[in-house]
């Protein structure tokens, strides 16, 4: 994260951050060895990420700055507690029929001066868009996945999402 990115900022001063969908509690334990006024909670709805993840919060010794629940972000019971919330990765693998819920939860977990953090990518809105490279990996996750059930969003329905959730001042980088 660069200097000035409040997201960094506020990891620095000392945050209370939730990863849904963390999986073994990967990002969240790279970003507790480098801001350690910060605390962490991961949710995942698969039990041995989480397992393998708590052993390793336990070799590397950061459980009292990281811990791991077993849930999916539907069921998030969390309200006003965090200054951010991150979804990487993750948004579009989340079932359709329960991804709203998901953000809706995503936003109770929040302050109210919370940041929601999503690094995941989108589905073409035009047919132009098929040939624009930013698209790439959602065009070919969607193809992969979509025997699963996985639907992947394009950036109106996800923004028309967000808003309906409750978030202002939807902003988007491409990296």
């Amino acid at each position: 994260l660069p200097e000035d990115d409040p997201i960094r900022q506020m990891l620095e001063r000392g945050a209370k951050f939730l990863d849904i969908g963390c999986g073994a509690g990967g990002f969240i334990t790279l970003l507790a060895q480098s801001f350690k006024n910060s605390r962490f909670v991961g949710i995942d709805p698969v039990p041995h990420g989480i397992e393998a993840g708590k052993k390793l919060l336990s070799e590397l010794g950061i459980e009292n700055q990281v811990s791991l629940e077993q849930s999916g972000g539907e069921a998030i019971t969390y309200s006003d507690e965090f200054d951010i919330v991150s979804m990487v990765i993750t948004l579009h693998e989340i079932q359709p029929d329960i991804r709203v819920k998901v953000v809706e939860k995503a936003y109770q977990a929040l302050k109210n001066d919370g940041q929601l953090l999503i690094i995941d990518f989108s589905f073409p809105e035009k047919l132009e868009d098929f040939r624009n490279p930013a698209f790439e990996l959602g065009i070919i996750d969607q193809f992969d996945e979509c025997t699963l059930g996985t639907v992947i969003l394009n950036e109106h329905e996800e923004n028309q999402m967000f808003t309906e959730a409750g978030f202002k001042n939807i902003q988007r980088t491409s990296m």
